[in-house]
């Protein structure tokens, strides 16, 4: 039995059609417009649509709406900005990395003594020229050479060259400075041997996993069994004062992964001589989702292997991006560049004069660049459009520590000689890696959306198929149907 409700129900949803079918087209659009709200599944809206509801009702029901699809909006933009801007999370590899499950740390040593002081003083031809005294053609040639790995002065400055050759630079480096066996006299790595696995092959994002070469060692445990001993020595007649970078006269050491060439020059620790010292290394390893293969570099802000090559190097790390970038920065500023830096045979190579000149002012503006953009990214790329912008960390990656774990005296019993004892190994047979993984999928974000849209304005996808449907299709039908009446 109908009620009286549903008759006049009825006849509203009559008179609307008919408005459809009969009336102007602004009427037809209009009558969609009231049919949609009388029949919308979306909370609210049937009480809008109620021809015959009080305006005072049919007002607070319009301002509700109004409230909840403001507030739905508003929340949908915060999820919609956490998954575009913050849409990556590190955390603790669920994995824990095994030591024998990545390789030995590659450690480059630099002694603070430059030359042999029997074939070449450089502090005597230092005051030479200080003095305006004229040195002879092999003290020129030695000194143009040596200047570049002493500290600078006036004195080199304006006397050195713009250019040099570099054949004759290397080879006045290899005759003056002490030879592999004079600065390391002991050097052993006490690691045991793995059956079947002579030849295996490395690299950063794959780990141990090919039989073709026998580099990087590894060890199999933590702990003094498996560790590295070296001896380091230094004659003390060929202690250099004014050559030296430092104050202290040792050497200097770093720690990296295999395949990144060294750089000394931007973190090292310092060696002292007549010591014995036990370093624990402290390995910081880095991983990334594989789901993050599917975003841009920029967005999760590293490369893996397979996405940025260099011309110089094999490997890529954002140390050798950066060094890369340094030596073609250099090139086309200074016209040359250093000859540490990587190079073909046909870049000219910087003499002590454009090295002080042109290559330092560059140094100091790269380290400058590098401080700003870690204060603020955004501002630093738009500020000034660099190669070294784009040289982002690598997705897989090792970072070495050294941990000092004790230091006593050394003494080696030489009159002639100082030296020094140093020894490397792990302490600890598992670590924890740190990886990066996605903090917001479109699953969650589809999830976090219709829980949303669903608490404020109970809505689903067919409510907005059901939206789609009647201001697409049935207008379309309706404003069919209706020019078939009128021409009937």
């Amino acid at each position: 039995m109908k009620t009286l409700k549903d008759a006049d129900s009825e006849s509203d949803c009559d008179s609307v059609r008919k408005t459809i079918k009969n009336g102007t087209k602004f009427q037809a659009l209009k009558g969609i417009f009231i049919e949609y709200f009388e029949e919308s599944s979306i909370h609210g809206f049937r009480y809008i649509g109620e021809q015959k509801r009080p305006a005072l009702d049919r007002i607070f029901w319009l301002l509700a709406v109004i409230v909840s699809i403001s507030t739905c909006c508003y929340l949908l933009c915060n999820i919609w900005e956490k998954h575009t801007n913050k849409s990556f999370i590190l955390t603790f590899d669920e994995n824990l990395t095994n030591v024998w499950e990545i390789p030995f740390p590659l450690i480059t040593i630099c002694p603070a003594t430059k030359t042999h002081t029997n074939i070449f003083n450089y502090t005597k031809i230092l005051n030479k020229l200080s003095n305006g005294e004229n040195i002879t053609k092999e003290e020129d040639y030695y000194f143009e050479a040596i200047s570049q790995t002493c500290a600078p002065s006036n004195v080199t400055l304006n006397y050195g060259k713009d250019l040099t050759n570099a054949s004759d630079l290397i080879q006045a480096l290899l005759k003056t400075a002490p030879t592999l066996k004079e600065a390391i006299t002991l050097c052993q790595f006490f690691v045991e041997e793995y059956e079947n696995e002579d030849e295996l092959e490395w690299d950063l994002e794959n780990g141990y996993y090919k039989y073709l070469v026998k580099f990087p060692y590894r060890v199999v445990s933590a702990g003094n069994e498996e560790s590295l001993s070296i001896i380091l020595e230094d004659k003390i007649d060929d202690e250099d004062k004014k050559c030296r970078h430092s104050p202290y006269q040792g050497f200097k050491l770093i720690l990296q992964t295999p395949g990144e060439e060294s750089q000394v020059a931007n973190k090292f620790i310092n060696i002292p001589l007549d010591k014995e010292m036990s370093f624990i290394i402290k390995p910081k390893i880095m991983t990334t989702s594989e789901e993050l293969r599917n975003y841009s570099p920029e967005k999760r802000q590293c490369y893996f292997q397979n996405e940025m090559y260099l011309r110089y190097f094999k490997v890529y790390t954002q140390a050798n991006c950066e060094m890369e970038c340094m030596a073609n920065e250099t090139l086309m500023n200074c016209g040359c560049v250093k000859f540490s830096m990587p190079r073909n045979s046909s870049h000219p190579v910087c003499g002590v004069t454009n090295y002080l000149n042109c290559l330092n002012p560059i140094e100091r503006s790269r380290k400058s660049l590098q401080i700003v953009i870690k204060m603020n990214p955004l501002a630093a790329i738009s500020k000034r459009k660099s190669c070294f912008n784009s040289c982002l960390p690598e997705c897989i990656s090792i970072k070495y520590k050294a941990q000092l774990e004790h230091q006593v005296s050394y003494e080696h019993g030489l009159s002639d000689k100082r030296s020094t004892k140093i020894t490397f190994k792990f302490d600890e047979d598992v670590f924890n890696a740190l990886k990066l993984s996605e903090l917001y999928t479109w699953t969650d974000f589809i999830a976090n959306c219709g829980g949303i849209l669903g608490f404020f304005i109970g809505i689903s996808i067919l409510s907005l198929m059901e939206i789609v449907y009647f201001f697409t299709l049935r207008l379309w039908t309706n404003l069919m149907a209706r020019g078939r009446i009128q021409q009937e």
